[in-house]
């Protein structure tokens, strides 16, 4: 994906397109988020009387945000490249990243309600809790994963293969807690959690594949992980009207 062209505006944009024309022809999606609140008998928790609060969160709003926000992002990019800020002899650093003034803010925003939307879809109903934690861990360990490498007087600094390891340990904690929390019935919504564990691997693999790699390398795998989830989101959320998602998955003769 070459940043100085117009197909930077045009995916942005089609993306965002996509969701809008698909949350405007289809009725309103919504997922279902509880938190069970246990009582107190003879001054101990009890669950003997505990009681369920759920809310439905409609997820036309959020996804149009997160698209927007993509278009923002490839906007942006788009920008910063005709300025000479995102080129391939500017390194991926702190240094660079400061110059590109809220590009990185943006971008993790994205990943963060991409994230969320993702999660809750495939759980839900999910314990508020357990969706907070799971997207927590997702986006914080993937935060760090691609994050600059530190740089010392002769260039950048191998860091440590154990903590590189346990930032990927600490990602599958998230992805492990997103799994648990999919209800059995509907085992057919693994497949949005493999997806996301997808994308999220090629962000990662563009941003450590190299020791320094340059920005423009940086942010043409950002833009394929913004696009690829607005695509995503618009799918999703179609699937989800469909009763593809919503409806239990049938069992075969004999199962209970």
């Amino acid at each position: 994906m070459n940043c100085s062209s117009g197909t930077v505006y045009a995916l942005g944009a089609l993306q965002l397109a996509a969701v809008g024309l698909i949350v405007i022809l289809y009725p309103p999606a919504s997922v279902q988020v509880y938190v069970y609140v246990p009582c107190v008998a003879n001054g101990t928790l009890t669950h003997a009387c505990g009681d369920t609060k759920s809310v439905r969160l409609m997820l036309a709003l959020p996804s149009i945000a997160v698209s927007a926000a993509a278009a923002a992002f490839s906007s942006n990019t788009f920008n910063l490249r005709e300025q000479g800020v995102i080129t391939d002899e500017n390194p991926y650093g702190p240094e660079s990243l400061s110059q590109t003034g809220l590009w990185n803010a943006l971008f993790w925003f994205v990943v963060s309600g991409g994230h969320a939307i993702a999660i809750a879809a495939a759980c839900s109903p999910v314990d508020i809790f357990a969706w907070a934690l799971a997207t927590y861990l997702c986006v914080s360990f993937l935060y760090i994963i691609c994050a600059p490498q530190d740089c010392g007087p002769d260039g950048p600094v191998q860091g440590s293969v154990t903590l590189a390891n346990a930032n990927v340990l600490g990602y599958m904690a998230g992805v492990l807690v997103a799994v648990y929390c999919v209800p059995g019935q509907y085992t057919n919504r693994f497949v949005i959690i493999f997806v996301a564990v997808v994308i999220d691997y090629f962000l990662g693999i563009g941003h450590v594949w190299e020791r320094s790699p340059p920005l423009e390398t940086v942010a043409n795998c950002r833009l394929f992980w913004v696009c690829s989830a607005g695509a995503c989101l618009a799918t999703l959320y179609g699937v989800w009207k469909e009763d593809m998602l919503t409806a239990p998955v049938s069992l075969g003769p004999g199962d209970d």
